[in-house]
């Protein structure tokens, strides 16, 4: 295969949500790593056992393949699914914020015993902050959007969610919120730069204490052999191009 890269090969290690057909984040992600195989790098997706699976990323020499399960993790699920409806609900939150940093335990020992065997030039964590330090390794992390997500919102339009009968959502939202505000600004100190999926969210993470000199803007790509446009009529002036987006226009959506 044809080196397309203008610099040597490098060898990374990524961790993060990528699913070939699954659309939106994990789709995006799916595109960049094809691409960086097509470039020539090798990359080694270490994952959750049966929560992320590779795809036709297998295929290719240049890419490995490392999932973890935790079996303490999965007996509590076990205990999950056996419980009634309400506490399964109660449970959920706790219950997977346990499951996580129990899997982040184990797949951190794993770059780490590979990143000493043979080092790995980058670690790039896809879709979140990274979760871990891997000591002598660069850590790049390209979350889905800034940590207060929504919560901006929540906070100016509280009357709102009462007159649509949502208000006792609105201890828990906070709740939420304020474990997530505080484990980004844990994990923060695991990353060496956090690239903005726009310049708006970029902002929100420079406002957040994120120095700019870490801070890197590089919005999620669009297969264009599969939504390629349609040749334009011969009238319409050239440059322009119309795009139909059907969802919610909001900043953290990275339009």
């Amino acid at each position: 295969m044809v080196n397309h890269a203008p610099f040597k090969p490098l060898s990374i290690a990524v961790y993060g949500f990528v699913g070939e057909d699954h659309g939106s984040t994990s789709s995006a992600h799916y595109a960049v790593l094809a691409e960086f195989l097509r470039r020539g790098h090798q990359l080694d997706l270490f994952a959750i056992e049966d929560f992320v699976l590779p795809g036709n990323l297998s295929n290719h020499n240049s890419f490995r393949y490392f999932p973890y399960a935790h079996p303490t993790a999965i007996d509590l699920w076990n205990w999950h699914d056996r419980q009634n409806r309400f506490l399964r609900s109660a449970a959920v939150f706790p219950l997977s914020t346990v499951s996580t940093r129990l899997h982040y335990q184990r797949i951190a020992r794993g770059i780490r015993r590979k990143h000493t065997q043979q080092p790995y030039d980058s670690l790039l964590v896809m879709g979140l902050l990274a979760p871990f330090r891997i000591p002598g390794l660069r850590a790049v992390s390209w979350p889905q959007g800034c940590p207060t997500g929504e919560a901006y919102w929540f906070a100016r339009n509280p009357g709102l969610m009462v007159r649509h009968r949502a208000g006792h959502l609105l201890p828990a939202m906070a709740g939420v919120y304020s474990y997530k505000l505080m484990e980004a600004r844990a994990w923060l100190k695991h990353s060496d730069a956090v690239l903005g999926l726009s310049e708006w969210t970029t902002r929100t993470w420079a406002d957040f204490g994120v120095p700019e000199s870490l801070l890197g803007v590089l919005p999620y790509p669009i297969d264009l052999k599969r939504f390629r446009p349609a040749e334009p009529p011969a009238d319409k002036p050239p440059g322009e191009i119309l795009f139909l987006h059907l969802g919610r226009l909001v900043p953290r959506k990275r339009l």
